[in-house]
């Protein structure tokens, strides 16, 4: 088994989640940057799923708001603000280590910036929703 493969067998087990389709998960992980450096398709890197990834964070939220009752849209509309927030996003990231998979180029190899995390979560929110339909 390969570092890669190894690797992606550690986040599955991390998140609770195995993909059908390893593929989607490459992609998820495959920063633009490095996409860019080595020359792969647009269809080769993360940047869709993450704007997916977006989307599917305002379903969750909102799905769970009505779950629980809160169903006033000044409520729905400061959680989903909450969560939306790269610092919010990036903490989750950083909690199960989410950049030690991602494959970063060299302009953000080094970077610990918060949207670089908050951009990888959301990305693998968008791939597990695309795995999963």
């Amino acid at each position: 088994m390969s570092n890669w493969d190894a690797n992606i067998q550690e986040l599955q087990e991390k998140i609770e989640y195995t993909f059908k389709d390893s593929t989607i998960l490459q992609r998820a992980l495959t920063a633009v940057s490095y996409a860019n450096d080595h020359g792969l398709k647009n269809s080769e890197h993360q940047e869709a799923y993450s704007t997916l990834g977006d989307a599917v964070q305002d379903v969750i939220v909102m799905n769970q708001a009505v779950l629980c009752g809160r169903t006033k849209k000044g409520y729905v509309t400061s959680s989903k603000s909450i969560f939306a927030e790269q610092e919010a996003q990036a903490q989750i990231a950083k909690g199960i280590n989410l950049l030690k998979y991602v494959r970063l180029g060299g302009s953000e190899v080094f970077s610990i910036a918060s949207k670089v995390f908050s951009r990888c979560f959301e990305s693998l929110l968008g791939a597990i929703f695309i795995d999963g339909i």
